[in-house]
């Protein structure tokens, strides 16, 4: 009801549009929404983003690396960002063709569909975390619903009712 949400109804604002994303197909159609189908980024796009997020530039000594693992996201915004992010700071050819290498093992494997394709790479990130504690942090917020304002206060309980804090002794601390 866009009127309860103080947006304006048809003759009130003719040039208002008003545009919802959803992943839920059905639930568009039955809105009787116009649906427009989002497409994976083009490659130079893909490339383009995947530099900004993992902080690289033209340059990088590792660029051609780089641009086989920005290729393994397949124009996909969310893999290439959250994998992008993973390697910011790993500068090492070691550790970018390490990362490759997992990727198109997981492109190899039974990946069914774009959902498992992000998966993949979403497990990437979190294997890249370098700390048990940023893992356990991140599992913690996993627990939580999607969107939802997490209080730093509780991850903070959470964590140390696991233990998760080793070298802590105070809950301020």
């Amino acid at each position: 009801d866009f009127k309860s949400l103080g947006i304006p109804v048809k003759g009130e604002c003719k040039s208002l549009k008003v545009i919802l994303t959803s992943r839920l197909f059905d639930m568009c159609s039955i809105m009787g929404a116009e649906i427009i189908v989002v497409n994976m980024l083009p490659e130079e796009e893909a490339w383009h983003l995947f530099k900004e997020k993992a902080g690289i530039s033209d340059d990088f000594i590792l660029n051609d690396v780089a641009k086989q693992v920005a290729g393994e996201c397949k124009g996909l915004p969310l893999a290439i960002v959250v994998v992008a992010r993973a390697l910011r700071s790993n500068h090492t050819l070691e550790s970018w063709n390490r990362a490759l290498r997992q990727l198109r093992k997981d492109r190899m494997g039974n990946l069914k569909g774009v959902q498992d394709l992000v998966f993949s790479r979403i497990e990437l990130s979190y294997n890249h975390l370098e700390t048990a504690e940023a893992k356990y942090l991140l599992l913690l917020c996993s627990l939580f619903p999607e969107d939802h304002s997490i209080p730093i206060e509780d991850l903070v309980r959470y964590g140390q009712g696991l233990q998760l804090f080793q070298d802590t002794e105070a809950l301020r601390d």
